[in-house]
């Protein structure tokens, strides 16, 4: 272990409370769905959804728990492939992960190297699931980014987390509002956010519900 990670043997107080912190209650019962109305043939994961997220994954990302990587799953013959389909689309149509896919390895990494006292506040934990579940979060992300983009969900000036879109397109929207106020003669009033812990602090019954108002699958919102 190097000194940019804390060793949770030696430290476990330290770690303990980091995960405490982020780890929040879950707050509504969710109803498992029946098969039948989880999702549609049509809608099971193929090979070659498999195959693609297998093209466009980091083959030098870290493996979770099982230590299984994305190269091993590239070189998988096509009835390995199949089988592991087979087990998406099961955990799909009953909604219910393996139990094995919620296993996470963490790791401990300090902010600032230069403190040699560690401290909760100075952690920040990496969590690294297996490849597996990994894959299937890719396809169902695509398939969330094409039902959203078909039904013309999101707004035109929305460009955090969108394909072909990043901090350059906000630079060049604000660009041109000031200089448009400013040709007109009026003045550009901004205002910045920026929210602490904004993604441990989401409520997923709540996101659960605006999902399913956008006419989400339901296979993808449980």
């Amino acid at each position: 272990m190097t000194n940019s990670f804390v060793d949770p043997v030696n430290e476990k107080e330290i770690c303990k409370e980091v995960i405490t912190s982020l780890a929040k209650p879950a707050l509504g019962v969710f109803v498992n769905l029946l098969p039948s109305d989880a999702m549609t043939e049509e809608d099971n994961v193929t090979v070659q959804d498999m195959n693609l997220a297998l093209q466009r994954s980091n083959d030098k990302s870290s493996p979770g728990h099982d230590a299984i990587t994305y190269q091993m799953l590239f070189h998988l013959p096509t009835c390995a492939k199949q089988l592991l389909v087979d087990i998406m689309n099961h955990c799909l149509h009953h909604s219910s992960p393996l139990e094995e896919w919620k296993i996470i390895r963490l790791l401990y990494l300090k902010k600032n190297t230069s403190l040699q006292q560690a401290a909760a506040a100075n952690i920040r934990p990496l969590a690294l699931f297996s490849c597996i579940p990994q894959l299937l979060n890719c396809i169902l992300k695509w398939r969330m980014e094409i039902h959203l983009a078909e039904e013309q969900l999101l707004p035109l000036y929305m460009n955090g987390f969108r394909k072909r879109r990043g901090t350059d397109h906000n630079l060049v929207s604000l660009f041109n509002e000031i200089t448009s106020a400013r040709i007109g003669g009026g003045c550009t009033t901004a205002l910045f956010l920026d929210l602490t812990n904004a993604f441990n602090n989401v409520s997923i019954p709540t996101l659960a519900d605006i999902m399913n108002s956008m006419n989400f699958k339901p296979y993808i919102t449980r």
